[in-house]
C-alpha cells in the first residue's frame, strides 16, 4: 500500500517547511517539556497541520467559509487558547493556512478579559488546547463562541506521509492583504486595543528576521517567553518556518533549570530579558563559588556556544552587553529594539563577535524600516511589517496614529546618528519635567543600574505641587545586599553624581527600596508598568507609612556635578 497523500497551502512559510520535509522528515521540529506530544518530527508536525485545517474546515458555518473564500471580505478570527506547546503551535499553522486570523490569548486570560478581546474581533472560533479545556468551555459558556479542542492523540500518524503542494480547495487562494494576526495590547494606558497584521507583512518581517538571525534547520531555539504576546510569536515563527526546533520550555523554566539545560550545549539560540540577564548574572559568579569548576565550565561553554543570545523589552545598557560580551567570550548579546505594532524589529544589533555597535545605541534600523524623528524628538517609522490598524471599542482609536506621509508615531523619543538609533524612552512615561528641566528617565536608570548594590533600578516622575515633578528611583538590591542600608538617598546621589557623572538637578528626590523578593508592576514582556508603579508604590498612604524617603531640595551639596547653568534657581 502506497504512503498517504497530502497537499500542503502553496502559501509562504508552508513553501520552506515543504523544502525541509523534503531534506530531513524525521527531523525533530518541536520539543514540548509539558506537553502531550514530547517530540514531534516534521513529517508529525504537518500531518497535525493540514488533517487539523480540513476539521476546522468542517465546523466552520457558512458565513465564516464564504468569508475565506472571498478576499474582498471582513477578516475571519479565531482564538486560541492553549498552552505555549505543540497543540499551540500546530493550531497557530493551521489557522494561518485555513486564511483566518489567529488571536492568540493567554492561559491565564479572566473570563471577563476574554469576553471582551472576542467580542472586540467578533471571533468566529475558539480553539483549545487539551491542557485548557475546562477554561475555554467556561469562556464559550459566557461568550457563546463555539468551542474546538485539539488533542494530537486522537489522530496518531501510523505510516509515512507523503506531501505535495498544492489544493483545490478555493479558499487556499488567499489575499496577502487579508489578516495574519491579532495581538493586543496590555492595557496599562487604557482598555487593550488589538493589534491587526496582515499576512504580507508577517512574511516580510518573518523572513527579515530570519535571515538576520540566520536562522538554519540546524538550530535549537530555547522558548521560554509567553507565545501570545509580541517577543513569543516572532520566536516560535522564525524557529518553525525555518525548520529549526523549537523547545518549550516555559513550565520547568527557572535559572537553576537553564544553568543546566544550557551545560548539555545543544541550545544555539535564545533570548533573556534585561530582568532575567542580571539574574543570570548573579547565578553564574555564586556558582563559580560553589560548584565544581567543571560544572561551572560547562555552563560557561555553553553560553558561549550559543549562536544567538537576544535580549529586549527594556533598555540593555552599555554595563551589562560589555559584562555579557565577556561571559560570552566576545560574542555580542542581540539588541532587539521593537513594539508590537511592527514585526520586522525597527532596529537590532548585529551577533557577529566584530559588530562595532556603540554599546549606548540599539543598533541599526532593518531593512525593511525607513526611520525619521520629528521637531519633538519622537520616532516615526514607516515599514511593509507594519500593522494594518488597531481594533478599539473607540471609534477614534486611528486618529492621529500616522503622521500625514504614513509613517507611524511611536510615542518614542530618539535620535539618529552615525547610523545608529539611540532610544531615550517612551514621550507619555520617560520625559520628567523638574522645575523646567526636561529629565529622561532611561539615562539615570542606566547610570543607577550600575551600582553594584543594585539588581535593578526603575526611574520615572511623580507629582510635585513645587516642582511639577520630582525624579523617583525604585530600587531592587541585589540578593547579597538585601538590605536597605547604603540606600538612602545622600549616598545614592553622591554615587550618581561623583562616579556616573550625573548632573544634580538629574538625581533622584525620591527613594523606595523594595526587597530582591518583592513584587512590583510589570507587563507579560518584563517591562515596568511605571503608571501602576507610582499608583501603587509611590502614593501618599506609602509616604505617611515611611516607605519612602525624599530629599529637601534646600540642602546644598558640596563637589556634586553642576548644572550647565542655574536659570531656575534651585
Amino acid at each position: 500500500m502506497s504512503a498517504p497523500s497530502f497537499k500542503l497551502p502553496t502559501q509562504p512559510f508552508f513553501t520552506e517547511l515543504f523544502q525541509c520535509w523534503q531534506e530531513t522528515p524525521k527531523k525533530i521540529l518541536i520539543r514540548d517539556l509539558s506537553g502531550s506530544c514530547p517530540e514531534a518530527t516534521l513529517e508529525r508536525f504537518l500531518y497535525d497541520v493540514v488533517t487539523l485545517r480540513i476539521r476546522l474546515w468542517g465546523i466552520l458555518d457558512e458565513h465564516a467559509r464564504q468569508a475565506l473564500r472571498d478576499p474582498n471580505a471582513d477578516d475571519v478570527y479565531i482564538a486560541i487558547l492553549a498552552t505555549p506547546g505543540y497543540e499551540y503551535t500546530v493550531l497557530c499553522y493551521s489557522i494561518y493556512s485555513l486564511g483566518a486570523v489567529i488571536v492568540p490569548l493567554s492561559p491565564g486570560v479572566l473570563v471577563e478579559e476574554a469576553k471582551y478581546f472576542l467580542e472586540l474581533c467578533n471571533a468566529t472560533l475558539l480553539a483549545a488546547g487539551i491542557a485548557d479545556v475546562q477554561h475555554a468551555q467556561a469562556i464559550s459558556d459566557q461568550v457563546g463562541v463555539q468551542c474546538f479542542t485539539f488533542d494530537p492523540m486522537q489522530c496518531l500518524l501510523k505510516e509515512d506521509p507523503t506531501f505535495v503542494l498544492g489544493s483545490d480547495d478555493p479558499c487556499m487562494s488567499i489575499s496577502m492583504e487579508k489578516g495574519f494576526i491579532l495581538l493586543y495590547t496590555s492595557g496599562t494606558t487604557g482598555p487593550p486595543k488589538g493589534v491587526l497584521h496582515s499576512r504580507r507583512g508577517a512574511v516580510a518581517g518573518f523572513r527579515s528576521l530570519m535571515s538576520h538571525m540566520g536562522m538554519s534547520p540546524q538550530d535549537t531555539w530555547l522558548l521560554h517567553s509567553p507565545v501570545h504576546w509580541m517577543g513569543g510569536v516572532w520566536q516560535l515563527f522564525i524557529t518553525v518556518s525555518a525548520g529549526a526546533c523549537v523547545e518549550f520550555c516555559t513550565s520547568v523554566f527557572n535559572p537553576n533549570w537553564l544553568m543546566e539545560r544550557l551545560s548539555a550545549g545543544d541550545v544555539s539560540c535564545m533570548v533573556m530579558t534585561p530582568i532575567l540577564l542580571d539574574t543570570m548574572e548573579e547565578k553564574l559568579h555564586a556558582a563559580r563559588k560553589a560548584w565544581p569548576s567543571s560544572r561551572h565550565e560547562a555552563v560557561m561553554a555553553g553560553l558561549r556556544g550559543l549562536r544567538i543570545l537576544a535580549t529586549g523589552s527594556m533598555p540593555v545598557g552599555p554595563i551589562r552587553r560589555a559584562v555579557w560580551k565577556n561571559f560570552r567570550g566576545g560574542k555580542p548579546i542581540v539588541d532587539l529594539y521593537g513594539m508590537t505594532e511592527e514585526l520586522a524589529m525597527v532596529a537590532r544589533t548585529s551577533w557577529e563577535p566584530d559588530d562595532a555597535t556603540p554599546l549606548e545605541s540599539c543598533g541599526k534600523p532593518s531593512e525593511l524600516v525607513t526611520l525619521k524623528v520629528n521637531d519633538d524628538a519622537e520616532l516615526l517609522i514607516k515599514s511593509p511589517a507594519l500593522f494594518t490598524k488597531y481594533l478599539s471599542p473607540n471609534p477614534e482609536i486611528m486618529k492621529g496614529v500616522f503622521d500625514s506621509n504614513g509613517f507611524y508615531k511611536t510615542g518614542d523619543l530618539a535620535r539618529l546618528e552615525g547610523g545608529y538609533l539611540f532610544i531615550h524612552g517612551r514621550a507619555s512615561q520617560d520625559v520628567i519635567r523638574f522645575s523646567g528641566w526636561k529629565i529622561f528617565a532611561p539615562e539615570v536608570e542606566e547610570a543607577l543600574s550600575s551600582h553594584p548594590s543594585v539588581s535593578q533600578a526603575i526611574i520615572l516622575g511623580v507629582s510635585d505641587p513645587h516642582t511639577g515633578q520630582r525624579v523617583a528611583a525604585l530600587i531592587i538590591p541585589k540578593t547579597d545586599h538585601a538590605t536597605s542600608n547604603g540606600f538612602d538617598l545622600a549616598t545614592l546621589r553622591r554615587w550618581l553624581s561623583r562616579e556616573r557623572g550625573v548632573l544634580e538637578y538629574k538625581l533622584p528626590t525620591v527613594l523606595r527600596v523594595l526587597d530582591p523578593t518583592q513584587k512590583y508592576p510589570v507587563t507579560s514582556s518584563g517591562k515596568p508598568i511605571k503608571p501602576r508603579i507610582r499608583e501603587e508604590l509611590f502614593n501618599e498612604a506609602e509616604l505617611i507609612h515611611g516607605c519612602l524617603e525624599v530629599w529637601d531640595l534646600a540642602v546644598k551639596e558640596p563637589d556634586m556635578a553642576g548644572r550647565p547653568f542655574n536659570w531656575a534657581g534651585i
